[in-house]
């Protein structure tokens, strides 16, 4: 029982750090997209 326990506590921390990894490369696009239009010359 504790290792089932274990083992979705480290699915829960992998799909946490997966989403936080997506959003912060969806963050980062849309950043990058604003930045490039602003400094167009």
């Amino acid at each position: 029982m504790q290792y089932g326990a274990i083992e979705q506590q480290d699915t829960t921390n992998f799909s946490r750090t997966t989403r936080t990894v997506t959003t912060y490369r969806r963050v980062a696009a849309i950043f990058t997209a604003t930045i490039t239009t602003t400094v167009e010359p």
